[in-house]
C-alpha cells in the first residue's frame, strides 16, 4: 500500500521501475495528459484488462478517477480484478468511447499501467473528494503508474495516433 505522495512503482516488488506517476505525466506532457484525462472523464464506463493467474487476459468494466497526483481505479471486495492486480500489477485501460462518431476530439484513449493498492487514508480522501463525505469504502483503490498512453482519433480520411511513454516521449503517426 502507498500513501498519496509516494512513488507507486518503488513499492511494486519484482516489476522494476517501469512507470511514471500521473503527476509526472502532467509535468512532462500537460496538454497530452489533459486530453487523455478528458477522454476518460467524458463518460464513466471504461474497460480494464488484468491477468488471470495462468496469464490469460481478463477484461472487465471499471471507472477511472483523477486528482492532481494520481490516476486511480477501484475494485469491489473479493473481486477477481482486485486479486489479479494484487498478484500482478500490470493492466491496460481503454476509454471505450460510447459514440460511433469519432470526430476530432472524440476518439479513444488507452493506458498501459502498473496498479498499486492505496492505503486506507489516501483511499478515503479520494472517495470523499470524488463522491462526498457520505462515500463508503469497501474494496480497494489503486494508483496507476503509467508505462505508456495513446490517443486515437479520426482526422478526415486518416487516423491520428499520438503515443507517450517515459522512455520515448510523445510521438505522432498518421495512417491512411
Amino acid at each position: 500500500m502507498i500513501a498519496s505522495g509516494d512513488d507507486p512503482v518503488a513499492h511494486t516488488s519484482g516489476v522494476g521501475r517501469l512507470g511514471t506517476p500521473w503527476s509526472g505525466v502532467l509535468d512532462t506532457e500537460p496538454g497530452f495528459a489533459s486530453e487523455v484525462q478528458r477522454r476518460f472523464e467524458s463518460h464513466p464506463h471504461h474497460v480494464i484488462a488484468t491477468l488471470h493467474v495462468d496469464g490469460r487476459p481478463r477484461v472487465s468494466g471499471t471507472n477511472v478517477g483523477f486528482d492532481d497526483h494520481m490516476m486511480w481505479i477501484g475494485t469491489m471486495p473479493g473481486s477477481r480484478k482486485g486479486a489479479d492486480l494484487m498478484r500482478d500489477p500490470r493492466c491496460a485501460l481503454h476509454s471505450a468511447p460510447l459514440d460511433e462518431d469519432l470526430s476530432a476530439g472524440s476518439g479513444d484513449a488507452t493506458v498501459d499501467a502498473l496498479a498499486v493498492r492505496l492505503d486506507d487514508t489516501t483511499a478515503r480522501r479520494l472517495l470523499t473528494e470524488e463522491f462526498g463525505a457520505d462515500a463508503t469504502m469497501d474494496g480497494e483503490l489503486w494508483s496507476l503508474s503509467i508505462r505508456s498512453m495513446s490517443l486515437v482519433e479520426v482526422q478526415g480520411e486518416q487516423l491520428r495516433i499520438r503515443s507517450w511513454a517515459p522512455h520515448s516521449g510523445l510521438t505522432e503517426v498518421l495512417r491512411d
